[in-house]
């Protein structure tokens, strides 16, 4: 008998022992993944906010981008409105039908030198206006008359203007 006390000894000693390392092996398999999500968890939120500033910096190079993109289609829209009005400006100083074409030189006010250019002439300006395209004639005659008064400007290129009391009557090219 004593020795089946001394195996349920034996045995009961065995079984602490089994318990023993399997509640050791427990604990340590705990702190193993408590350590694991001890270190895990700083380096997943380090990667978070690495993810997160990446998204920042799209999102600013997208809001960037866009705002470009609206300026440049602000410019075009506004370049095109700027051209119609430009284009109606233009087409209010349009002369009547019926204008002459007539390459001359002239002489700006402002300007020193002198350019070749085509202009755009119509019966019935006046002196003034005619002056005002193309600067004053190479030479000029002038006949008063009973019938009133008429003058001749002579530009350069052959271009013969007559006017009949101030009134541009006829083109000569």
């Amino acid at each position: 008998m004593k020795e089946k006390g001394i195996a349920i000894v034996v045995c009961v000693i065995a079984a602490a022992v089994v318990v023993y390392a399997i509640v050791y092996a427990s604990t340590r398999l705990q702190q193993a993944r408590s350590e694991q999500q001890a270190i895990g968890a700083p380096q997943l939120r380090e990667e978070q906010r690495i993810c997160a500033e990446q998204q920042l910096i799209q999102d600013k190079e997208q809001a960037e981008l866009w705002r470009e993109e609206t300026r440049v289609a602000d410019d075009y829209y506004n370049k095109m409105a700027q051209d119609r009005r430009e284009i109606k400006r233009l087409e209010a100083l349009r002369p009547p039908s019926g204008a002459i074409s007539v390459l001359t030189k002239i002489k700006p006010h402002q300007a020193h030198g002198s350019w070749i250019v085509r202009v755009d002439l119509w019966l019935g300006m006046s002196i003034g206006e005619v002056y005002e395209i193309m600067g004053w004639p190479e030479s000029f005659n002038d006949t008063i008359g009973s019938y009133g008064e008429h003058s001749q400007w002579v530009y350069e290129y052959d271009v013969y203007l007559y006017f009949e009391n101030d009134i541009l009557t006829s083109v000569q090219k």
